[in-house]
């Protein structure tokens, strides 16, 4: 397979910041891997943020409002990857180039929310499309699925991947061991990349109540993209100074 496998996440401001990250993961292993891989997403002050701080490589990126051009011999990859001074209006204007340079592609991965049954045959006539924890009534439509994070039993039709285990951890997950009396509680809270609400601080802040009688090692993992506010930051603030005097805390 000589063509490039196209990675579609589902974003937009304020959500699909997990659906992003994990789309940049993929890209970058395939890339390990010695595949062809791009990343086509819309170029933003969060996209930016986000490709920054897991270290992905701008040549692999298609920005969505530019599309692709012809990969003529002599030019930089960015030119390659981009449609000069054009901006399309909607998603079937702005697939078009990829459309006429279809040749490039073998394969289109989609990570969505619900995919509409329009959207699905638009990228079909590019190239054969893999959905990923699809979540919409047109899951018959795609020529494969994988569900890592849908329940099976939810998953109609059933998909050809189910594993919870393709799930990247940064870190190694030990295995379960039997809890003695007096242990520790680990809890691990995470509200996806933004957390507009800032509900990760609050269930922390919920559970820090609880540790007198069950102490708790906690650790919040807090996205790139999530948003600080005022409310936010005092609830967190409050928080470290309880958790100073007692359970432990972490924030990632």
């Amino acid at each position: 397979m000589t063509g490039s496998v196209l990675v579609v996440p589902q974003f937009e401001k304020g959500k699909g910041g997990g659906h992003l990250t994990r789309c940049i993961n993929l890209v970058s292993d395939l890339r390990s891997l010695g595949r062809k891989a791009l990343l086509y997403c819309p170029l933003n002050e969060q996209t930016e943020k986000l490709l920054h701080k897991m270290n992905f490589n701008p040549e692999w990126l298609i920005e969505r409002e530019k599309g692709i051009g012809n990969r003529e011999q002599g030019t930089s990859n960015n030119e390659q990857l981009t449609m000069s001074n054009r901006t399309f209006g909607s998603e079937q204007r702005a697939i078009e180039p990829l459309v006429r340079n279809k040749e490039q592609f073998n394969l289109i991965v989609l990570d969505r929310f619900q995919t509409s049954l329009e959207e699905i045959n638009r990228w079909k006539m590019i190239a054969p499309v893999i959905g990923i924890d699809e979540g919409g009534k047109y899951r018959d439509n795609f020529d494969f699925l994988i569900d890592i994070l849908v329940p099976e039993k939810l998953g109609n039709p059933r998909a050809n991947i189910c594993s919870p285990l393709l799930i990247k951890f940064s870190h190694d997950i030990k295995h379960k061991q039997d809890r003695k009396k007096n242990d520790i509680y680990k809890v691990l809270i995470t509200f996806g990349q933004e957390d507009i609400a800032g509900l990760g601080v609050k269930n922390a802040l919920l559970l820090s109540k609880l540790s007198k009688k069950h102490p708790m090692d906690i650790t919040l993992l807090r996205g790139a993209l999530s948003i600080s506010n005022e409310q936010s930051n005092l609830w967190f603030a409050a928080m470290c100074i309880y958790w100073t005097l007692f359970p432990i805390f972490r924030s990632i």
